[in-house]
Parts: structure tokens; sequence; C-alpha cells
């Protein structure tokens, strides 16, 4: 069993450091340079408009990602105040939008595109869910389970935790990927299918019964997830390699 214990905010020589927040900041820098480095590379894009587009995926996903939270839980948190809560789905979503809007005004390579946004996020996100890890506040069903976590009401799991060490396979899968030169559109695809598949089995473990999941929140993310799946098909279908020429 896992003991639970909040690190969501440490004190470093008296000063009281938000852990979650130093880390969103960290796997949002390295997203961002992922993502902008691949557009360099694999498109010639020049490095201040690869800047320009990662900021403004980043503000749209930060936004929206906000906005979706606050309907969705019902939070009180001001619509204007973008930090706190964050739905990472909704964040998927206004980010995704934003770069095929300025994909196309571009002329960019959508497929191209599309595998920069994955490997940002493929090496940003890890880090930011570690500070979902550090604060524990991301309950799942009661659980007895060697990897379960102490929680004060009960062991349960944690889906901070399960999503932490699921987007770390990811990341190595990635890797791995990469290294046999896939088609365009390829490791999207992958990516895509993979995480929204994670994702949705996550939600199941979210609850300790399965009415739960027709609440609001629940069903939404397992719409979201769905929808996810359904892309990650697409994708897989668009960036099938060209068959061969006949001899």
């Amino acid at each position: 069993m896992i003991p639970w214990f909040d690190a969501s905010a440490i004190t470093i020589l008296g000063v009281l450091i938000p852990t979650q927040g130093v880390l969103a900041i960290a796997g949002i820098a390295v997203g961002h340079l992922a993502f902008t480095r691949w557009l360099q590379r694999y498109l010639g894009v020049m490095p201040v408009e690869s800047d320009l587009m990662g900021f403004a995926i980043l503000t749209a996903a930060v936004i929206v990602g906000h906005v979706a939270a606050v309907l969705i839980t019902g939070s009180s948190e001001p619509l204007w105040h973008v930090t706190l809560p964050q739905s990472s789905l909704g964040a998927l979503l206004g980010g995704g939008i934003v770069g095929l809007l300025l994909s196309w005004r571009w002329g960019l390579d959508l497929p191209i595109v599309i595998d920069a946004a994955a490997w940002g996020f493929l090496h940003g996100w890890p880090l930011v869910r570690f500070g979902c890890v550090l604060a524990h506040d991301h309950p799942g069903r009661l659980s007895t389970l060697p990897f379960a976590v102490a929680f004060p009401h009960g062991a349960r799991l944690d889906i901070g935790l399960l999503e932490w060490l699921f987007c770390l396979a990811l990341l190595f899968f990635a890797r791995a990927l990469m290294r046999r030169s896939p088609p365009p559109g390829r490791l999207a695809a992958w990516a895509t299918l993979l995480f929204a598949s994670g994702r949705l089995l996550l939600e199941f473990l979210r609850v300790d019964r399965t009415d739960q999941l027709l609440q609001t929140a629940n069903l939404t993310a397992i719409c979201v997830c769905v929808l996810g799946l359904g892309i990650g098909a697409v994708l897989w279908y668009v960036s099938r390699p060209a068959p061969a020429e006949p001899a």
C-alpha cells in the first residue's frame, strides 16, 4: 500500500512553493520545446513562427480547459481565473482546434503538425500529471491492491498516479516507434488511440459504482474519450503508407 501524503506545496528556505504549478509550467515548457523543434526539423518552420504557433495552442488549451472544467464541475471559480480548475480533455480540444486552424491558414502539412503536437504532449504531459501524483488529488475507487494509496478515508486507486505511469509508458513507446521512421500522422494515430483507450479505462476506475459514470463530469469524459478513439481511427487510416508501385 502506498502511503498518502500531500506534497502539492513544499517549503524551501521559508518559501512556499506550489509543486503542481511548478511542474505544470515545466511540462508546458518541455512540451512547447518538443513541438517547435519538430516543426523546425520536419517542416522547416522558422523559430518565430513555430514559437507563435506553440504559444497560440497553449493559450487556447489553458482557456478552453478551464472553461470546460468550470462548466462540467459547476465550480464557483470565475472564468477569468484560468489557472484552476483545469480539464485535460478540454485543453486537448481547445489546443487541437487552434492547431488545425493555424495549419490550414499557414498551409502546413497537417499530418506532420499533428505528429508534432503528439510529440509535444507526450513529453510535457508526464511532468504536468506528476503534480497530481504529489498532491493525490484524483482519488479513484476503493481498492486493496498493493499500488492503491492509503487515503484518509480509505485506500483507493490514485488516478493521477496511474495516468502518470501510463503516460511514461506511452512516451517510451513513442520514442521506440520514431526509430522505425513511421509515415506522417502515424505517431499521432498511435498516441491518440492509446491515450484515449487508457483514459477511458481510468474513467471506469474513478468511481466505486457503475451508475456514477452517468454523472455529468464522468459521462462527458467518457464521450470525449470515445471521440478520441474515433479521431485516432481516422488518423490511422489517413496515415497508411502509400501502396508500392508495381514493378
